[in-house]
């Protein structure tokens, strides 16, 4: 969120009017190859890191933007398994205090509150917080990579439930084979979300592998 590729729709411009429109006469010249093989070699080489926690905040539809990207010939080199945290839209100034701990100076908590059928951006929690006066106006997506085994944080939910449509999409398409948990806020989560770190991985695994196990012996295309 909030960078230079921030969506399926930039990545897939990136690729055909960056990444190949200027790259393949390159590859092809530098190797001594065909166009369509120094193509061919791009696209296998590079790839996308799909990102659970990064589509959820832009609001992407995980089955459209995978669709997206496998229509432009762009393949997906890993999935990173993450939750974002999710705040309804209220009017509550308790739940804006309840945020604070959560803007730690370590990571960058990108913000994007869908209110209606638009989207707006902010590059970190703070300036969104800042911008609240008291109240949550939209449903807010936050850059806060949220342990995975839990839908549910205090008075916030997570983007858990997009992370199982991703793992299922995959599963069924066979998008890729790499899949990584990718939970590493550890440190600067809120004190009364830490717990041993060790059972923490633990459940990660277990609630990842869970979700693999319940899809065993459904059909897939990939």
């Amino acid at each position: 969120p909030d960078y230079v590729i921030e969506t399926s729709d930039e990545a897939v411009a990136f690729f055909e009017e960056r990444l190949l429109r200027f790259g393949v006469p390159q590859l092809a010249h530098l190797i001594g190859c065909s166009q369509d093989e120094a193509r061919v070699h791009l696209l296998e080489h590079i790839r996308v890191c799909f990102d659970c926690c990064h589509f959820a905040v832009e609001y992407e539809d995980p089955l459209e933007a995978l669709a997206r990207l496998v229509a432009a010939g762009i393949r997906v080199g890993r999935v990173q398994l993450s939750s974002a945290l999710q705040v309804p839209a209220t009017a509550d100034p308790v739940v804006i205090r309840r945020l604070q701990p959560f803007a730690d100076a370590v990571y960058l908590h990108q913000v994007v509150e869908q209110l209606g059928g638009d989207l707006r951006h902010f590059p970190d929690l703070p300036p969104a917080l800042a911008s609240a006066d008291g109240r949550v106006p939209g449903e807010w997506r936050i850059h806060f990579h949220v342990p995975l085994f839990t839908s549910r944080y205090e008075a916030f939910d997570s983007t858990q439930a997009y992370v199982r449509s991703v793992i299922e999409a995959v599963w069924r398409t066979g998008a890729t084979r790499h899949l990584e948990i990718e939970t590493y806020t550890w440190d600067v989560l809120p004190g009364g979300l830490k717990v041993d770190l060790a059972e923490s991985i633990a459940r990660e695994f277990g609630w990842v592998l869970g979700v693999a196990e319940s899809l065993a012996g459904h059909p897939r295309t990939g």
